[in-house]
C-alpha cells in the first residue's frame, strides 16, 4: 500500500467514524502534510482518491468538504466474503456452502483471503469501505491477539453495512451476529473420548494466535481435571500461523 493510500485509509476512517461530519471542512493540504509528515503531493493524491469515491468535494480556495452520503445504500446483490484461507483446511467446504446459499438467493459472493495477516485484513477492509456491497461475511484474523484494525470494523458498523463473523470474533469487538463452533466443548470432547478408551497420557496441539485454540485448550484442561489426569506442560504444543508449516513437516507428527 502506498503512502497516499494509507493516508486516504486514515481520512476515510475519520469520515466514517464522525471525526469529520458531513458539511465540515477537513484540514488543508498543508495542515495534513505537516501533521502526518508527508509531502503535499502525497496529500493531494489521497484527497483526489477520496473525491473520486464521492466522500469529499474540493473547490479551489474553499478546501475539502465532507459530503453528506446519508444512510441510503443502493442494493447491489454483492456480499463480500473474507476468510483467512480459501483452498486450505476446512475453507473449500465453508466457501462452497456460502456460495450455494448466496447464489440461491440472488447474491454474488466477492471472495478474498487475509492469509491470517492483519496487514492483509486492513487492506481488504479499507477496500470494502469503498465498494458497493450489501453485507460482509468475515472470519477474524489472529483473533487471540489485540487487533490493530478495530477502527475499520467500527467504521463498517458506522456505515451500517451488515456484517456476520464466522469461526471466531475479537474479544474487544463483539459483533451483533456471529456463527461459531463451541471450541471449548470440542476440546473437552476429544479428551473424554480418549479417556473413555483408557488413555491416561493425552497431549494437545493448539494454535496460539487464534481464539479457537485458546478455547479448545480450556476445554482440554477442564476435561483432564474431570478425569483426574495430569496436565503437563511438555504434553502441550502451541503453534502460530507462521510456524504451522514447520510443525506439519516436523517429526512430531510422523
Amino acid at each position: 500500500m502506498t503512502k497516499y493510500e494509507r493516508l486516504a485509509d486514515k481520512l476515510r476512517a475519520d469520515i466514517l467514524s464522525g471525526v469529520y461530519a458531513p458539511g465540515e471542512k477537513i484540514p488543508s493540504e498543508n495542515e495534513i502534510a505537516q501533521s502526518q509528515g508527508l509531502s503535499r503531493q502525497t496529500v493531494r493524491q489521497a484527497l483526489s482518491l477520496l473525491e473520486r469515491e464521492g466522500r469529499i468535494s474540493r473547490r479551489q480556495g474553499s478546501g475539502s468538504i465532507v459530503k453528506d452520503l446519508g444512510l441510503k445504500r443502493e442494493k447491489t446483490n454483492n456480499i463480500a466474503v473474507v476468510t483467512t484461507y480459501i483452498s486450505e483446511y476446512i475453507f473449500p467446504d465453508i466457501l462452497r456452502g456460502i456460495e450455494q446459499v448466496l447464489s440461491s438467493n440472488g447474491y454474488t459472493p466477492l471472495i478474498s483471503a487475509t492469509y491470517n495477516r492483519v496487514d492483509n485484513e486492513r487492506e481488504i477492509l479499507s477496500m470494502l469501505l469503498t465498494k458497493p456491497i450489501d453485507g460482509i461475511i468475515i472470519e477474524g484474523t489472529k483473533t487471540a491477539l489485540p487487533n490493530p484494525n478495530i477502527d475499520l470494523y467500527q467504521s463498517i458498523r458506522k456505515a451500517q453495512i451488515p456484517m456476520v463473523f464466522i469461526n471466531s470474533y475479537y474479544p474487544d469487538y463483539k459483533p451483533e451476529v456471529y456463527v461459531v463452533a463451541d471450541d471449548r466443548a470440542g476440546g473437552a470432547a476429544a479428551v473424554r473420548l480418549l479417556a473413555s478408551r483408557g488413555r491416561s497420557s493425552i497431549a494437545g496441539i493448539f494454535k496460539s494466535d487464534d481464539i479457537q485454540g485458546h478455547r479448545r485448550y480450556s476445554g482440554y484442561a477442564e476435561a483432564l481435571r474431570e478425569a483426574g489426569l495430569s496436565l503437563r506442560d511438555d504434553s502441550v504444543l502451541w503453534y502460530t500461523t507462521e510456524t504451522r508449516k514447520k510443525l506439519i513437516s516436523s517429526s512430531l507428527l510422523d
